[in-house]
Parts: structure tokens; C-alpha cells; sequence
């Protein structure tokens, strides 16, 4: 991952556009000067793990989501399992802080989500799980007639 150092204010952003936790860049470049002494590289590394983590929050909602769908087919309790990961992740996170497991977790489900939806979404297709969420809304839909 690339790190744009400078910008007008000096705010350190990493290559997504993603601002890195309110340091200036002059700030951490100095800080990181003893690590990045011992270890060329480290630099770009803790921008990439930082954007790993920040992502994970979300990323454990799509995970949650999907679990409901897949499981039991119901857009109220994947909404329900959405919510449920989301608190679960933060009562982790406060306990338990960041590892490397949950970086890896996510950069895994960067690159799966797109296939296990899609894959989800066939399966499920033909056995109409999805249909009569659609039959549903459009059966309450108002209906106008020509007179």
C-alpha cells in the first residue's frame, strides 16, 4: 500500500484516500523514525494494517449479513445478525484490542465476498427464497387502473 506523506495541511492519508488517525505527517514520520530505522518499510505497513482494521468493522457486518441470508433466508434476521456482529465486534475490540488474525481476516474477505454472494445468490435463486420477498412488496404495491 502507497502512502501519500503530503498534502496542503500535511495530514498523512493512506493510497484509499483514508485519513490515518489524525497524525500530521511531520508527527509521524518522527515518531516512527526509530522502527522505520530498525525496519525499512514498517511505515507503509502500519498505514496498511491500520486501513485493515478500520475496514474490519464493516467487513464483520457483511460477514453477519451474509450468515443470516445464507442460513435462514430471511431479510429480518440477516438485518438482525448485522446488528448483533457489529456489537460484538466492538465488546471484542474493547477487550481484546487488534491482531493480525483480523487483518488477515479481512484482506480474505476483500477478495471472497464478491464470489460468495454471487454464488449465495444463485443457489438460492431457483428454490425461491428470494422471489416472495419480492411478490410481497409488490403485491401491497398500490395498483392503478384505467377508466
Amino acid at each position: 500500500m502507497k502512502m501519500n506523506f503530503r498534502d496542503v495541511l500535511g495530514t498523512l492519508y493512506s493510497a484509499g484516500g483514508i485519513r490515518f488517525g489524525g497524525f500530521q505527517t511531520l508527527e509521524f514520520l518522527e515518531l516512527t523514525e526509530p522502527l522505520e530505522e530498525k525496519r525499512p518499510g514498517i511505515r507503509e505497513e502500519i498505514i496498511a494494517e491500520s486501513y485493515y482494521l478500520v475496514m474490519w468493522k464493516h467487513d464483520i457486518c457483511e460477514v453477519g449479513f451474509y450468515f443470516g441470508i445464507a442460513l435462514y433466508t430471511s431479510l429480518k434476521i440477516a438485518s438482525l445478525f448485522l446488528i448483533l456482529t457489529f456489537i460484538i465486534e466492538v465488546i471484542r475490540f474493547c477487550l481484546f484490542g487488534s491482531s493480525m488474525t483480523i487483518s488477515y481476516s479481512c484482506k480474505v474477505w476483500e477478495w471472497v465476498r464478491l464470489p460468495i454472494f454471487t454464488i449465495t445468490s444463485v443457489i438460492l435463486w431457483p428454490k425461491g427464497h428470494f422471489l416472495p420477498i419480492l411478490r410481497k412488496s409488490w403485491q401491497n404495491a398500490p395498483t392503478f387502473s384505467r377508466r
